[in-house]
């Protein structure tokens, strides 16, 4: 069944609660070369929208733990997707850390990180949006 965003926007369940910690070893270009994944949820989160993002694809050493909190006894769901949309926000969050630390356009550092990830669209997209955008 798919439901029409204003049904989804109905369904009355909050998206589990999740809290993400994460940590990169800078290389001497600033990429990172070793990425730390601390993620903790409420029953019914999942970490899949983590491994299913480019940071832990393009990263050489990756280290991921997870833990579900105990129920907080609120009935969740998710809203459009099974977590990938928080695990997205944080890693993209995360992304713009390593680059303001080593002084680089956080968009320009993006291009630069995902450019190691086999599916070049990601930097296609970027690269569009940098273009349309008038970035810089």
């Amino acid at each position: 069944t798919i439901w029409s965003r204003e049904v989804a926007t109905c369904q009355g369940r909050y998206r589990p609660l999740m809290a993400e910690y994460l940590m990169a070893r800078l290389a001497e270009d600033g990429l990172p070369t070793a990425l730390l994944a601390r993620i903790a949820g409420g029953p019914g989160f999942f970490t899949l929208g983590l491994a299913v993002t480019a940071l832990p694809l393009v990263v050489e050493n990756v280290q991921v733990e997870s833990g579900v909190v105990p129920d907080f006894h609120v009935v969740t769901g998710p809203y459009r997707d099974l977590s990938y949309n928080s695990n997205i926000f944080c890693v993209e969050s995360f992304v713009d850390e390593p680059a303001t630390a080593v002084k680089q356009d956080t968009l320009k550092y993006r291009i630069k990180l995902y450019s190691k990830w086999a599916d070049k669209g990601w930097v296609q997209v970027l690269n569009k949006l940098k273009t349309k955008s008038g970035w810089g």
